[in-house]
């Protein structure tokens, strides 16, 4: 009786949470040693999406819809897949598993009954992490740590303890906006890890982490109305005057990365630089693939060919991978999972500042830890009283 009480008890979003940094930590380690093969993050998600799957399906009357809807989504997605190879037809099922890891992710959230205690618990340790991360990225610029880089090339950027670049961009993204809405909307203390952590994001030096203060910056111009402040006018003004008297100084800062785009820009143009790349994937090889290969199926139901062929801008992808109806059924599924009764225009700010960056950086569906930190933002939409200006 005592186990079972203890296992009830248990705070499973912090075990995940805790358990996809630590086991991203290591295997970024493994990697520091050339032991890739060695896919400790892989075994974690595997068995993690096991043990919710179990539960799910347990308490499968809290999420019967969308359970429903998730097993139609597979149904036409090999349908797809059918149509457009006749074998290794299971080969992108991957894929079709790191997209509905989010939904999976969620319900299982659902099925849990978490105390506003346990739900601050989260929030703690959720913090805890974003900070220890933080500092982390602010050891490896100061004393050049190469474990901490973002990149594994001559380009500028310090992640942490975090893989992927892609990833680093979705944490400080969701990270940013968490601590900006705790200092500046509900007014909490805590504006100097707003700092810490905003900081933090620049010196990731992906272009989605950076976009992502710019825009945390915009919501707080408009939410606050400080356009209508003259201290924020006067210190804006400030600001560019600043920055046209040490234009020179800026320069030779940004210069990594003007040598790193210039040339880009030069031959491809500017949204190529944007778009790393992805604008030519979709233009020169998804495109001609889709219109080459494809049946009329498959534009229904999508068809994966190659795992490369992917454009690598997400709204595109969901539409590749599952077609018009299928996509459609996708996007709905999502909402379904993500969809808070009485919903406040701050969260619906969040899923777009989201849904935004997806569509220009991608990778949003294949970082499992991604899933783990968009519970916790929707947990805390859920227990924050609206705030309404």
């Amino acid at each position: 009786m005592r186990k079972h009480i203890r296992t009830k008890n248990i705070n499973w979003i912090i075990v995940l949470l805790v358990t996809f940094f630590v086991s991203e930590a290591i295997y970024k380690y493994l990697i520091d040693l050339n032991l890739k093969e060695y896919r400790i993050a892989g075994v974690i998600k595997f068995i993690a999406q096991i043990g919710m799957g179990v539960v799910i399906l347990v308490k499968y009357k809290k999420n019967i819809k969308t359970i429903g809807l998730l097993i139609v989504l597979g149904v036409l997605f090999l349908i797809g897949q059918i149509a457009i190879q006749k074998d290794n037809i299971f080969v992108n099922l991957e894929y079709f598993n790191h997209s509905i890891f989010l939904v999976i992710v969620l319900l299982f959230a659902n099925t849990l009954t978490l105390s506003e205690a346990q739900k601050k618990q989260i929030f703690k340790w959720f913090e805890i992490i974003i900070i220890v991360n933080s500092i982390a990225i602010i050891v490896g610029f100061v004393f050049s740590v190469a474990f901490f880089e973002t990149y594994q090339a001559n380009r500028f950027g310090y992640s942490g303890f975090l893989i992927k670049s892609s990833y680093a961009s979705y944490f400080y993204l969701i990270s940013v906006f968490y601590f900006m809405h705790e200092a500046f909307i509900l007014n909490k203390n805590k504006k100097l890890l707003f700092l810490l952590v905003a900081f933090s994001a620049i010196i990731a030096g992906t272009k989605a982490a950076i976009l992502s203060v710019l825009l945390c910056g915009v919501f707080i111009v408009f939410k606050k109305r400080l356009y209508l402040n003259r201290t924020f006018i006067l210190t804006a003004c400030t600001a560019l005057l600043l920055a046209v008297v040490f234009n020179q100084r800026i320069l030779v800062f940004l210069t990594p990365y003007i040598d790193l785009f210039f040339p880009i820009i030069e031959k491809y143009g500017i949204l190529t630089a944007l778009f790393s790349y992805r604008d030519l994937i979709l233009e020169e090889r998804l495109i001609p693939f889709i219109q080459s290969d494809w049946t009329f199926i498959n534009y229904l139901f999508g068809g994966i060919g190659s795992i490369f062929i992917k454009s690598g801008l997400d709204l595109i992808d969901i539409f590749y991978f599952f077609g018009i109806v299928g996509g459609a059924l996708y996007l709905y599924i999502l909402y379904r999972v993500l969809y808070i009764y009485n919903v406040s225009k701050d969260y619906l700010y969040f899923i777009s500042l989201i849904v935004i960056v997806m569509s220009l950086a991608g990778n949003f569906f294949y970082n499992s830890s991604v899933a783990i930190l968009m519970c916790i933002m929707k947990l805390y939409f859920q227990s924050i009283k609206e705030y309404e200006s």
